[in-house]
């Protein structure tokens, strides 16, 4: 394999890693992307760069910065009919987008279908109306692929139906993992608490409001703030307003235990969390989803919080993917009920921890697995 192609939507954090990597074992790596990103970040990652900068994919949207910039829509669609990648690895949702990159790259790439998060595991049954339209797109990338990448459990590849034509075709288990270019080594002197004398947990990545497969995560935040706990929350700018604001802070008696930050860049995600003592992962599932969203999430949090050397607290036993590494290594923990959070934090065993986190991230490297991805790919295009 000399030369990789990456498609999506809008790049993962994993879509800087793993190209990363392989471009410093001197394979060429291209990316077509669809959504505005932040160029001089991913041209680490990628030798060549393709974007339409799209702020969203509506009509008008599409329309206003075609008419903007036509040559770079020009070049886009130019150098997508015209690239010779020995893989190309499309990453999804939306499906979609998916089903046109990879018959696209047909005949020219060895196409790599990558499910960021799989739809047809974790819906229910009685499929109508959008969903089932989804369900549909998502059918076509599994059955016009030549390859399946996933980063979750085998398990959950066991419930695609059949009629998906999964079965024989050959399957890559490649997790998230923490890469050691962002590993941030522990210190106790730039911990927050030394100075505050009080714990500070920080949590990254979504936050929900509720929708129809999350709950709000507001009540559970509350719990944890009463018990004199800082979190911290990293968010676009003005993303509560002022009255879920009182709602989360007891009408503004909890209010100095709440920071919400702005948004820091993926890079340097690991050096801000090791500011702070734990780790927080908010799981809050609605009481109508399907239990499989939780039982096979695999974020990228405890990932991020691996590099920062952090311990993480997963307020969730439904995350059971997540949950196994964490609890059985050592690498922090899970609990159900946020009510005893601050005594399950005292009775932590920190320093074990910290030791556990050091071997595992170094064993479970990106760096320590890109050959796995490598050798699966160059026995596929022989």
């Amino acid at each position: 394999m000399k030369c990789i192609a990456f498609t999506h939507l809008s790049p993962e954090i994993t879509e800087y890693k793993l190209p990363l990597i392989l471009r410093k074992r001197k394979l060429k790596t291209i990316l077509f992307s669809i959504l505005k990103l932040d160029k001089e970040f991913y041209s680490e990652a990628f030798d060549e760069i393709n974007c339409l900068y799209l702020e969203n994919l509506k009509i008008q949207t599409i329309l206003k910065n075609f008419i903007k910039d036509p040559a770079n829509f020009t070049k886009f669609f130019y150098r997508l009919f015209k690239v010779k990648a020995d893989v190309l690895v499309s990453e999804c949702p939306p499906y979609h987008l998916g089903v046109l990159f990879m018959s696209i790259f047909r005949k020219r790439s060895l196409l790599v279908y990558f499910p960021y998060d799989m739809y047809i595991t974790r819906i229910s049954k009685d499929v109508v109306g959008f969903s089932k339209i989804k369900a549909w797109w998502e059918k076509k990338c599994f059955k016009i692929c030549e390859a399946i990448m996933h980063k979750g459990p085998n398990e959950e590849l066991d419930l695609v139906p059949a009629n998906y034509g999964i079965k024989n075709k050959p399957k890559l288990r490649f997790e998230l993992y923490p890469m050691e270019e962002l590993f941030i080594n522990y210190k106790k002197g730039n911990k927050l608490s030394l100075k505050t004398k009080e714990i500070h947990l920080v949590h990254i990545g979504s936050y929900k409001k509720g929708d129809a497969l999350y709950a709000s995560m507001n009540p559970v935040l509350r719990n944890v703030l009463k018990q004199k706990l800082h979190v911290h929350l990293y968010l676009r700018p003005n993303f509560f307003t002022d009255r879920e604001l009182n709602e989360i802070t007891d009408s503004g008696k909890l209010k100095k235990y709440l920071h919400v930050h702005n948004y820091v860049k993926p890079k340097e995600l690991a050096l801000e969390a090791s500011k702070y003592d734990f780790g927080l992962i908010l799981s809050t599932p609605s009481e109508n989803a399907n239990k499989n969203i939780m039982k096979f999430a695999a974020s990228n949090q405890p990932i991020v919080f691996l590099e920062a050397q952090l311990p993480s607290i997963v307020l969730s036993k439904k995350t059971e993917f997540i949950n196994k590494s964490i609890d059985e290594n050592y690498l922090g923990f899970s609990i159900k009920d946020t009510t005893n959070l601050k005594k399950e934090i005292l009775k932590f065993d920190y320093e074990k921890s910290l030791d556990n986190i050091r071997d595992y991230r170094e064993k479970n490297s990106m760096e320590n697995n890109i050959d796995k991805f490598i050798e699966f790919m160059d026995k596929l295009i022989i």
